[in-house]
């Protein structure tokens, strides 16, 4: 792609090289007081789009702003450190807040990285986590929280700077705002790939929720639980973050017993991405490997956003379940759907299909 080139396609704007360059001279210059006063020792990029941006923003820093130019500021650390590649991961947004790979970086090598560079400097440090083009942000929120949990030792402050953040999220700071009639942002680096969208029946999905139940035993202790479920995924009061999935936890007390609830929340929908890369009919799956990933509209359902967000939920949280039931020391599972009774049967299908170990109840509160 060349330098000055720049295409716009319908609602996807494309950012040429150029502008980016000007764009992030334009944000040094006019944040310079704050950045400044920042002092920003460590700069955190998410490869391969965000560590692109922060060795450029790290560039500009040292060049323009003489408190930078000492060669402890503005170090860039890449995440995950080492070799990359793009994986193709076929849920991504929905089945973790980070790939496996980032998760393991951040948590045993990049808070040591942290902790040993602070000790040489005898102080602790001032981070800005930064990546390119942001939607969800979850990997961004997944390391603000492990960050947080060093605040008082090694890290003194930290702050995200993104290059641009789609408007239908939760705000967050960034460097240009998103182009007004635009649906999606390209970042220099990337070529214009084509629009994939499901063929689905257009449905309401605000109405729908799905619960999941575990059972417990009595002397089941729902924040022990919430600790041991903490160390695989991201828990903030009562809600346990899986990417793109958001699961309310709670103790629900029913005739046959105690259950852990996990409760899906509205949120954005995400259909599996290897529905998205299908060439093949509607109606076939053979190049799917079905022991990860059974598609819900395969079980004798029609295809429609609630049938896909289920898909989402379920295919995308296996592990996750799998981490509920090896907490608990259950293999107990009962499931309840709100306003979508014609998929009982389909979810009562995957259940047997997907996690043949589990024992399946029929869900009663009586």
């Amino acid at each position: 792609m060349s330098g000055n080139y720049r295409k716009t396609d319908g609602d996807i704007f494309y950012e040429k090289w150029i502008d980016f360059g000007k764009n992030l001279e334009s944000y040094i210059e006019s944040n310079k007081e704050e950045l400044v006063k920042d002092s920003y020792d460590v700069i955190l990029g998410f490869s391969r789009g965000g560590t692109i941006l922060a060795y450029s923003f790290a560039c500009l820093l040292k060049d323009t702003i003489l408190e930078y130019s000492n060669i402890d500021k503005a170090c860039v650390r890449p995440i995950p450190k080492g070799f990359t590649c793009k994986k193709n991961n076929p849920c991504f947004v929905m089945d973790h807040p980070t790939s496996l790979h980032e998760m393991t970086d951040i948590r045993q090598i990049l808070m040591n990285d942290l902790k040993e560079l602070s000790e040489s400097r005898d102080n602790p440090l001032n981070v800005l986590i930064m990546d390119d083009n942001l939607t969800g942000a979850t990997r961004v929120h997944f390391l603000e929280d492990e960050l947080m949990k060093m605040s008082s030792s090694c890290v003194k402050s930290f702050k995200t700077l993104a290059y641009v953040h789609h408007n239908s999220f939760l705000p967050i700071s960034t460097i240009r705002e998103f182009p007004v009639g635009y649906k999606v942002f390209v970042m220099p680096w990337h070529i214009p790939h084509s629009k994939k969208e499901l063929d689905v029946q257009s449905e309401e999905i605000n109405g729908y929720k799905m619960s999941i139940f575990f059972k417990v035993d009595n002397l089941f202790n729902l924040g022990h639980f919430k600790d041991e479920m903490e160390k695989f995924y991201p828990i903030k009061k009562n809600l346990i973050v899986n990417g793109a999935s958001n699961f309310c936890v709670k103790i629900t007390k029913m005739h046959d017993g105690n259950f852990v609830e996990l409760i899906t929340t509205n949120n954005m929908f995400y259909p599996p991405k290897q529905c998205l890369k299908s060439e093949k009919s509607e109606n076939s799956y053979e190049e799917f490997d079905l022991s990860e990933f059974l598609p819900i509209c395969s079980l004798g359902v029609s295809k429609t956003m609630n049938v896909c967000l289920t898909c989402s939920h379920l295919n995308c949280n296996k592990s996750l379940f799998k981490e509920v039931l090896n907490i608990v020391k259950s293999q107990t599972i009962s499931f309840e759907i709100k306003n979508n009774q014609n998929l009982k049967s389909a979810i009562n299908d995957w259940f047997t299909s997907s996690m043949p170990e589990i024992k399946l109840m029929e869900f009663s509160n009586d």
